[in-house]
C-alpha cells in the first residue's frame, strides 16, 4: 500500500470540489428540462390548464435555465474559480450565480410567451404572484444546482485519489530504480570499458535509453516504447549479470500505439528475472 502525503490531499480537495467541467452544463441542461417540465406540468394540472400545456412551458424554462447555466459553468470555469481559494466562497457565489440564472431563465421563458401570444394562467399576470413563482424557481434552481455540485465533488475526488494513487507508485517505482539498479549498472559499464569496447557501445545505448524513458517519460506512453524501455532492461541484465536471458514479444502491430501507463510492463520482467531465472 502506497502512503498518500495528507498535505498533498489538503492541496487537491478545494481544487476537485470546485472544479466544474463544461459537459456538466449538459447535465443540468437535461435536470433542467426533466424538472422544469414535470414541475410547471404538475402545477398547471393542478390548476386545470393540462398537464401537457405546462410540460411544454416548463421545457421551454428548463432550457433556459440549462442554457443560463451552461454559460455560467463557463465563465466559473474561466474567471472565477482560478480566483477562489476557499470553498465557502465558492457556495457565496453559486448562491449569487443561481440566483441569477433562475431569475433569468423565468423571466426569459415568461416574456417568450407574451412575445409568441402563448396563453398563461391568469395568476401569473399578477406582478405578486409573478415575483413569487420567480422566487421558487430561484430556490429550485439552487437545489438543483447543489445536487449536480455533490455529484460533480464525488466524481472528482475519485479522480484526484486515483492520480495521486497513480503519481505516488510511479515515484515509488522511480526511487526502487535508483536505489537497486543505476549503481550496479554504473559499476558494469566501467568493466566493459577495459573488457569490450563493442559491447560497452551497445551497453551505453541501452543504458541511456532505458534511464532516459524511466526518469524522463511522461506516465502514460505508447506501449512501443514501453516495450523499447524492456528490451533495454533485459540487455543491461543480460550483460550485467553474464547470463542468456532470451525475451520475445509478440504484439499486434494495431496496439503499438495504444497508451499504457509508464513501467507497466519493467517490473513484471524484473521480477520474471529475479524470481524466476536462478542465479545458477
Amino acid at each position: 500500500m502506497v502512503k498518500v502525503e495528507a498535505r498533498s490531499l489538503e492541496f487537491v480537495e478545494p481544487f476537485v470540489d470546485l472544479k466544474i467541467k463544461t459537459t456538466d452544463g449538459m447535465l443540468l441542461l437535461v435536470i433542467g428540462l426533466l424538472y422544469g417540465g414535470v414541475l410547471l406540468g404538475l402545477l398547471y394540472f393542478l390548476l386545470g390548464e393540462g398537464f401537457s400545456r405546462g410540460l411544454l412551458h416548463g421545457s421551454l424554462l428548463g432550457i433556459y435555465i440549462g442554457l443560463l447555466s451552461y454559460v455560467v459553468i463557463y465563465f466559473n470555469n474561466q474567471y472565477v474559480l482560478p480566483k477562489i481559494k476557499k470553498v465557502f466562497l465558492w457556495w457565496v457565489v453559486w448562491g449569487i450565480l443561481s440566483f441569477v440564472v433562475g431569475l433569468f431563465g423565468f423571466l426569459l421563458a415568461f416574456e417568450t410567451f407574451l412575445l409568441f401570444k402563448v396563453k398563461v394562467p391568469a395568476f401569473l399576470m399578477e406582478k405578486e404572484k409573478l415575483l413569487i413563482a420567480s422566487v421558487f424557481t430561484v430556490i429550485l434552481t439552487y437545489l438543483t444546482g447543489l445536487m449536480v455540485h455533490q455529484f460533480v465533488r464525488m466524481r472528482n475526488r475519485k479522480e484526484a485519489i486515483e492520480r495521486i494513487t497513480l503519481e505516488a507508485n510511479y515515484k515509488l517505482t522511480l526511487r526502487m530504480l535508483d536505489a537497486h539498479f543505476l549503481s550496479n549498472s554504473l559499476h558494469t559499464l566501467l568493466e566493459l570499458m577495459n573488457v569490450d569496447k563493442g559491447l560497452l557501445e551497445s551497453y551505453v545505448k541501452h543504458l541511456v535509453n532505458y534511464l532516459r524513458k524511466a526518469l524522463t517519460s511522461p506516465k502514460v506512453v505508447p506501449l512501443s516504447e514501453e516495450i523499447s524501455m524492456v528490451n533495454s532492461y533485459v540487455f543491461i541484465e543480460k550483460i550485467r549479470k553474464g547470463r542468456d536471458i532470451i525475451l520475445t514479444t509478440d504484439v499486434d502491430e494495431n496496439l503499438k500505439n495504444e497508451p499504457v501507463p509508464a513501467l507497466i510492463l519493467q517490473p513484471l520482467v524484473e521480477n520474471a528475472i529475479l524470481h524466476g531465472l536462478p542465479e545458477d
